[in-house]
């Protein structure tokens, strides 16, 4: 200021470290065990000119991964939609086995800079490193064992990073005394499924759900 005192506050930053409950430890582990087979199919179309295809499985498996670590809605969500898009795709290969080539292969390539996540998972979903009826029918299997687990984790609210923050909110927000009117906070979070899934936990923690407003790029 033009007294000479800083204009910000001190940004002081802390990492809250937190442990993994055995149900999402669980899920964690089949997930990237999956992404990690699956990445290693799209490196085995690359290798035999399917560079295109493998691209668009690489990014797939590359936003599962990602959401996985946001929260347990956002990697159900995305679990429940990939499991969808792959059974469409089983149906219209089985009308049409003699298309089966053309059915899976990617409708178009795609890049990171092209896209918003949201727009990016739309495109890349069906994307799948199958090549036959069989293997396709393999992955479904594992999607709809992945979504049973996510389902029983989702389900169980046993979810230790919304423990974390409802810690921080109920500390520095909701019984911090300081304030006449009550503190604010801001939430950052990456993905939209994450953020209805906050502003649905939030509201419940206060009891007030039209204490939680919520902004998003869309």
């Amino acid at each position: 200021t033009f007294s000479g005192k800083p204009l910000f506050p001190e940004r002081v930053a802390e990492t809250v470290t937190y442990q993994l409950s055995a149900g999402e430890m669980e899920l964690y582990k089949a997930v990237t065990e999956y992404v990690r087979s699956g990445m290693n199919a799209a490196k085995k179309l690359a290798e035999r000119n399917e560079g295109k295809r493998g691209s668009s499985v690489g990014f797939a498996l590359t936003i599962l991964q990602r959401r996985l670590a946001s929260s347990p809605r956002a990697i159900h969500e995305s679990l429940k939609r990939r499991l969808a898009r792959l059974e469409d795709l089983l149906d219209q290969v089985e009308r049409h086995p003699e298309r089966a080539r053309d059915i899976l292969a990617p409708r178009r390539e795609v890049s990171m800079d092209e896209f918003d996540e949201l727009e990016l998972e739309d495109v890349t979903a069906s994307a799948t490193a199958a090549s036959t009826i069989e293997e396709l029918q393999v992955e479904i299997g594992q999607l709809t064992h992945l979504v049973a687990m996510s389902n029983r984790v989702l389900a169980s609210h046993d979810d230790t990073k919304w423990s974390q923050l409802a810690d921080i909110l109920q500390d520095h927000v909701l019984e911090a005394g300081t304030a006449k009117d009550g503190h604010k906070l801001i939430v950052f979070t990456e993905h939209r499924d994450t953020l209805d899934y906050l502003h649905d936990r939030i509201g419940t923690l206060t009891a007030q759900p039209e204490s939680v407003a919520v902004i998003h790029g869309g």
